[in-house]
């Protein structure tokens, strides 16, 4: 049982990395260790948002972060000094 999990996580790991690969190329063009590591970063958070998007479209979800009844506070003006 652990080994089939374990194994399964490599798989879905390796998957990820190929589909990230394809996308974005197999090298990283960048000279410095963390210009590397933070590209890397970029690409994989990258990753995900097109995983979201892609979601969001095809279950058709209405994203709507607050009701249309709320309203943003007015802002006072301020006083003018004297």
């Amino acid at each position: 049982m652990q080994c089939q999990r374990a194994t399964r996580s490599l798989a879905r790991a390796a998957r990820v990395f190929s589909m990230v690969k394809r996308k974005f190329g197999a090298s990283v063009r960048a000279q410095t260790l963390p210009a590397q590591v933070n590209k890397t970063l970029l690409e994989c958070l990258c990753r995900n948002l097109g995983v979201l998007v892609h979601a969001i479209h095809e279950l058709k979800i209405d994203l709507s972060f607050w009701s249309r009844a709320w309203r943003p506070r007015s802002r006072a003006t301020p006083r003018s000094r004297l």
